[in-house]
């Protein structure tokens, strides 16, 4: 991945309001940094409800690609669905493998195939069973899980991984911290 690049982070988060939200934590961190590290580098949080609003943000996301020639990391803090068939909003909503894919899809290919995702999602990486043969990937790279994650754990890895990204600019060295973590 020499030649990736990135000029935004987006956390999306879909937990229940009882729930930790990890992705705000992270989103908190991060955006406290920001000054010191790389005033260039956008960071943006979303807080999703419906599947309804989702598809609001990603095509949000997709028109800030085109238009801006932003090119985002994409940071998922949500619920993997138990069979690993997609990702479940707050209300309960299923936004499935195929649909997720889909509009991953789009925007991987609205930054000239440079989309990185990062998911504290249980069985977040089962994503990559959407794979379809004659079509672009839906992602260039992701740093997920096939099993089950805990938010301690969640919380700690992604920002030892955020934490090195910002200061190396170096997406392998985020991912040793990441692992070592």
């Amino acid at each position: 991945m020499k030649n990736f690049r990135f000029n935004k982070i987006i956390v999306l988060e879909s937990l229940k309001d009882n729930e930790r939200n990890t992705g705000k934590e992270l989103y908190d961190d991060l955006i406290s940094r920001m000054p010191y590290i790389n005033t260039k580098l956008k960071v943006e949080y979303n807080d999703i409800d419906t599947l309804a609003q989702w598809d609001v943000v990603t095509d949000d996301i997709l028109g800030d690609c085109l238009q801006n020639h932003n090119i985002p990391i994409i940071h998922f803090e949500i619920h993997g669905e138990s069979n690993g068939k997609g990702l479940v909003i707050k209300n309960h909503e299923l936004a499935t493998l195929e649909h997720v894919g889909a509009q991953l899809r789009n925007i991987n290919i609205a930054t000239g195939c440079n989309l990185f995702i990062t998911l504290g999602v249980c069985k977040g990486l089962y994503l990559l069973f959407n794979m379809i043969m004659n079509e672009p990937m839906p992602f260039i790279g992701a740093v997920g899980s096939f099993s089950n994650l805990k938010n301690d754990d969640i919380y700690i890895r992604f920002y030892d991984f955020y934490d090195t990204l910002f200061s190396s600019m170096d997406i392998g060295k985020a991912f040793t911290a990441l692992q070592h973590a």
